[in-house]
């Protein structure tokens, strides 16, 4: 019961704060107690559920008021400046969720394929839309310290706490350092998480690392650099007023006298002074949200009830990309995975209801600026023309149990 507060809690405040025009808004849940193994955290565990819960609240009010529902959400979505109740009274100081949309829609091709077309042979295919949100961080409570050290002949060493699960936060981290001290990033030896050695960090989690380790890099840069200075303008003899660095040299501005970083380093380590190195912490009181809006398009079986995902298209606003290849392989990572994960509820639901026209849902936030449709949509629609013969046995195999389950169902009732 230790995360149930955390899990339920994100279920409305990363879900309401979408719509920044909503005069009043309530949320409420109860939590149950099972005696079944216990889960963890996976993929912002809360805050999906509510977004797909409000989300789907979203279609059906618009399918009552017969309107496009990415017309609703354009008159209705959260803008920048506004300031968001449901989000701990935060103002989104940066917010391109309404050129999500818009790219989102260009993309899938909307105005062309909604709200849906019969492809004949008993299918038809429809398009659905949702938004999403995110934070980084937990404001107020995620800190991140870093520590970075100048080394014989010049090298940093850099000391995170964080750690590195595939999200590449120890490349993401070094490129921060390098383009502070103004270095190449060879010039940084990365030192990942050893909980002995390693300066205090939360975690890898909420997607906090960019933003608040970030910062304590950029902070620890900052400290370092006068260290630097202050070191050089002792060897040159002069005041640290007098000096400036410039990432790789010491400079008197008024002799023109310099040491090199190198050297400065090898002084360091050969006349026993105290080690050159910085340390600092970030804890933000803000948590600053991305966005996204993802549309999927499918194709139902009205006859069988099978529904297939055709397309796919997400765009995220998530500010500042310090890397934008990780940044991209994130979504188009996650962002099948994610699909499947909620196609499955939907492909359920339609199978038990035997229903033709379903209102989409969301997909949850990955953190990418998306410039083009993923591998994904392209792999999607080459196994469709590859695999046609195999998937005509799947649809006649998923009749049959269709019929064998009525049959049953018949005689169980007789």
């Amino acid at each position: 019961m230790d995360t149930a507060t955390t899990t339920v809690g994100l279920s409305g405040h990363k879900s309401i704060p979408l719509y920044g025009s909503a005069e009043a808004f309530r949320f409420s849940y109860d939590v149950v107690y099972t005696n079944v193994m216990s889960a963890g955290a996976y993929r912002g565990y809360g805050a999906t559920q509510g977004i797909f819960a409000l989300e789907s609240a979203v279609n059906e009010l618009a399918q009552t008021l017969h309107m496009d529902p990415t017309v609703l959400r354009a008159k209705n979505m959260v803008r920048e400046g506004q300031m968001m109740p449901a989000y701990y009274g935060e103002t989104t100081r940066s917010c391109a969720l309404d050129r999500c949309l818009e790219r989102a829609k260009e993309m899938i091709g909307w105005d062309e394929k909604y709200p849906c077309y019969d492809c004949g042979n008993g299918k038809v295919r429809g398009v659905g839309v949702a938004m999403a949100m995110q934070g980084s961080g937990i404001s107020g409570v995620d800190t991140g310290a870093v520590e970075i050290k100048v080394n014989d002949d010049g090298f940093y060493s850099l000391m995170i706490g964080a750690t590195d699960m595939g999200t590449g936060c120890d490349t993401i981290l070094t490129q921060m350092a390098a383009e502070c001290l103004e270095c190449e990033m060879e010039d940084i030896v990365v030192h990942g998480a050893d909980t002995d050695n390693s300066p205090y960090d939360c975690g890898s989690y909420a997607s906090s690392t960019t933003y608040v380790t970030g910062m304590a890099v950029v902070k620890t840069c900052e400290t370092l650099r006068k260290k630097i200075c202050e070191r050089g303008a002792e060897y040159l003899g002069c005041s640290p007023d007098d000096v400036e660095f410039d990432g790789e040299k010491v400079v008197n501005l008024k002799t023109k006298e310099e040491i090199t970083r190198k050297e400065i380093g090898n002084k360091v380590m050969c006349s026993s002074n105290a080690p050159l190195s910085a340390t600092e912490a970030f804890s933000s009181p803000v948590s600053p949200p991305p966005f996204m809006v993802g549309i999927a398009e499918v194709e139902i079986d009205k006859e069988t009830g099978v529904v297939e995902p055709i397309d796919y298209a997400a765009v995220v606003d998530c500010g500042t990309v310090v890397n934008p290849n990780l940044a991209r392989v994130q979504t188009e990572g996650e962002s099948p995975r994610e699909s499947e994960w909620r196609f499955m509820r939907i492909s359920f639901t339609a199978k038990k209801e035997r229903t033709t026209v379903i209102p989409l849902c969301s997909i949850k936030y990955r953190a990418v600026l998306m410039s083009e449709r993923s591998v994904w949509n392209s792999r999607a629609v080459m196994n469709r023309q590859d695999l046609s013969a195999q998937k005509s046995i799947e649809r006649l195999l998923s009749i049959l149990r269709l019929l064998q389950f009525q049959m049953q169902f018949k005689m169980q009732s007789e």
